[in-house]
């Protein structure tokens, strides 16, 4: 059972990182997105507000609470060898970000002979 299991590991570790393709050139490359957002809020039940009020300042309009996000997202590789078949990237995928799977990655990748290339990831926190 842990033959099969580790076989079935090797296949799936090999047919997923097909797919991809390396650089076709040496260097940098890669992209990166500046993500900005405002998120606003109204409410007459905003905590900030004096514990004691009047009957009119009930009536009236809560504060407004205004928030601004901002982030970058992309990804960076580095592609070096005799035949440009090894790479070192980290980043955010462009298929991850599809999916909505925001997980940063640091990694090596190795392009094999055959065409097949095979991905070593981490994912720190």
């Amino acid at each position: 059972m842990k033959a099969a299991c580790f076989n079935l590991f090797l296949l799936s570790l090999f047919t997923c990182s097909a797919n991809a393709a390396l650089a076709p050139e040496q260097g940098l490359s890669g992209n990166i997105t500046v993500l900005s957002g405002v998120t606003s809020n109204s409410s007459n039940l905003n905590v900030k507000q004096d514990k004691w009020q009047s009957e009119n300042a009930l009536g009236r309009k809560g504060s407004d609470e205004v928030s601004l996000t901002a982030g970058l997202l992309g990804s960076l590789q580095y592609t070096f060898g005799d035949s440009l078949d090894k790479q070192l990237f980290m980043g955010t995928s462009r298929e991850d970000i599809v999916t909505g799977s925001l997980a940063f990655e640091l990694g090596y990748r190795q392009q094999l002979t055959g065409g097949t290339i095979v991905d070593f990831a981490v994912c720190p926190l």
